[in-house]
C-alpha cells in the first residue's frame, strides 16, 4: 500500500494546501493515472523483489508463487483453483491499482478537470500568463443561471477591457492568487466596471468551499449531533460545527472572554465565573 499511494501523495498534498494551485494539481492528476498505469502494466516482477526481500529482512516465510493458494485455515478441497501468484498479483496488487484509478477517475472526470482548468485562468500569477479568454468563456457557460442573458460577444469584450486595465494597474502586480485578486479588485472599486468577471471570480473562490469544506463538515457532524443531541436543531448545530470545524480558530480564545460574553448576553441569577 505504501509503494502504491506513494505514486499519488504529491497529488493528495497539493489538494489538501490551502493556496491551491489548480493547474499544477490537475497536472498531478494525469501524472499520477501515468504513473499507476505503468505500475500495472510493467511493476510487478520489481514489486515483487522488493517484497521478498521485505519478507527476508523481517524473517517471514515467502509462499511459493506456483502452488495452490489456500485462505488461513480451509481445507485445500475447498480452495479455490488459483495460484499464490494469481491471487497475490491479481486479486491484491492489480486490484488496488485498480480502485486508486477509478476513485481518480471517478472524482476526476473530464468536465470537472475542464471546469478546475478554467478557473485557474483567472490566476494572476506572474502578470496573468495563463489568462484565456475562450476557457473563461466557457466557464460562465458552466453557470448558465448566473450569465443568463449575457452573449458570448459581451463576456469577451469586458473579458479583453479587463485584462488591459489590470496588467497598467500596478496594484495587481504582485498578487499571489485568485482570493487576492478578489479583495483588490473591490478594494479599487474595479468590481463595479467588470462585474461579469468578479462573478466569476466568485464562483471560483466557492469551488474549494464546495468540495473539501462541506466534506470536513459533513466528517464533523457524527460527532456533534449523536445519538445523544439528535434533536439538535440547525442554528445551534451550526453553531456547534463551526467551533468544531474551525477549531484552530477557536483555540485561540481565551476562556474568560467566553464567559465574559456569554454573561453580557442577559441577566443572569448568579455571576459566572472560571474555576
Amino acid at each position: 500500500m505504501v509503494e502504491v499511494l506513494s505514486l499519488t501523495n504529491d497529488l493528495s498534498q497539493a489538494l489538501q494546501k490551502g493556496d491551491q494551485d489548480i493547474v499544477t494539481a490537475m497536472q498531478l492528476v494525469q501524472v499520477s493515472k501515468k504513473r499507476l498505469q505503468q505500475m500495472r502494466d510493467n511493476g510487478w516482477d520489481a514489486f515483487y523483489e522488493k517484497v521478498v526481500d521485505s519478507c527476508g529482512n523481517l524473517e517471514i516465510d515467502v509462499p511459493d508463487m506456483e502452488s495452490r493458494y489456500v485462505k488461513g485455515n480451509k481445507s485445500k478441497r475447498l480452495a479455490p483453483l488459483l495460484t499464490n501468484l494469481n491471487y497475490f498479483k491479481n486479486d491484491c496488487f492489480l486490484h488496488v491499482i485498480d480502485f486508486i484509478m477509478k476513485e481518480l477517475g471517478d472524482r476526476f472526470t473530464p468536465e470537472n478537470v475542464e471546469l478546475l482548468n478554467c478557473v485557474a485562468c483567472l490566476n494572476p500569477y506572474s502578470s496573468f500568463q495563463d489568462f484565456d479568454i475562450k476557457s473563461l468563456v466557457r466557464l460562465a457557460r458552466f453557470y448558465p443561471n448566473d450569465f443568463e442573458n449575457v452573449s458570448d460577444k459581451e463576456l469577451s469584450s469586458q473579458l479583453e477591457t479587463y485584462i488591459e486595465c489590470v496588467k497598467m494597474d500596478d496594484n495587481f502586480s504582485k498578487l499571489k492568487g485568485i482570493s487576492d485578486l478578489c479583495r483588490t479588485l473591490v478594494r479599487t472599486k474595479k468590481h463595479k466596471t467588470f462585474r461579469f468577471v468578479y462573478t466569476l471570480l466568485k464562483l471560483a473562490l466557492s469551488l474549494p468551499v464546495a468540495t473539501a469544506s462541506v466534506e470536513r463538515v459533513f466528517y464533523g457532524m457524527k460527532y456533534v449531533k449523536n445519538e445523544l443531541r439528535n434533536r439538535m436543531a440547525n442554528s445551534w448545530l451550526n453553531d456547534c460545527l463551526v467551533a468544531f470545524v474551525e477549531k484552530e480558530v477557536f483555540i485561540t480564545v481565551d476562556d474568560l472572554d467566553i464567559i465574559k460574553r456569554f454573561q453580557a448576553m442577559s441577566k443572569r441569577r448568579m455571576h459566572l465565573r472560571l474555576d
